[in-house]
């Protein structure tokens, strides 16, 4: 099974708010429950920043050896963008739709 989170704010440093900590703390509770296959749902993301890229690296190689993974889907534009441009597209695996990254 696969288990679908959906970003809906800033992955990235916002003021006083670090979203990217908040983040890696539920996807390290996540894996310690057992959870290996994530699919992270980037619908309705703003902004992702070089913290948020951090927590997705951290967590997809702590799935990866442990023979799970991250799929990631609906990133816009903006998201593309930096997943490009860092190479980061590289080490996902990252698809158009939730359907598609369902299959």
């Amino acid at each position: 099974d696969i288990f679908t989170l959906y970003i809906q704010a800033l992955l990235t440093f916002s003021g006083t708010t670090n979203s990217s900590d908040e983040a890696q703390k539920y996807l390290a509770q996540l894996m310690d429950q057992g959870v290996s296959e994530i699919l992270i749902n980037l619908k309705n993301l703003e902004f992702i920043g070089s913290a948020g890229l951090r927590v997705l690296l951290l967590t997809q190689k702590r799935l990866k050896a442990s023979g799970g993974e991250i799929r990631i889907c609906n990133a816009n534009e903006q998201a593309q963008s930096v997943f490009g441009s860092s190479g980061f597209n590289n080490f996902f695996a990252i698809f158009n739709s939730e359907s598609d990254a369902l299959l």
